[in-house]
């Protein structure tokens, strides 16, 4: 999978995410930051971009609350 696939899962996302509630939109934004930031070589094992998506999100709110 390139990034340019993910591209599609993301722009989606920031559209829900403009319709959430006012202090549910930062979640929203950090999730579509986080896809933002993935690269080629970290999405190449990965098929299905909602997959990609959801692993990666998953793997930064783990770190975010810290927890191993």
């Amino acid at each position: 999978m390139r990034r340019m696939q993910l591209d599609d899962v993301i722009l989606r996302w920031k559209k829900t995410t403009r319709a959430l509630k006012i202090y549910e939109q930062e979640y929203g934004k950090a999730l579509t930051d986080c896809l933002e930031r993935r690269t080629d070589a970290e999405l190449v094992h990965f098929r299905d971009p909602v997959e990609a998506a959801a692993f990666f999100c998953l793997v930064e709110a783990m770190k975010t609350k810290n927890l191993k």
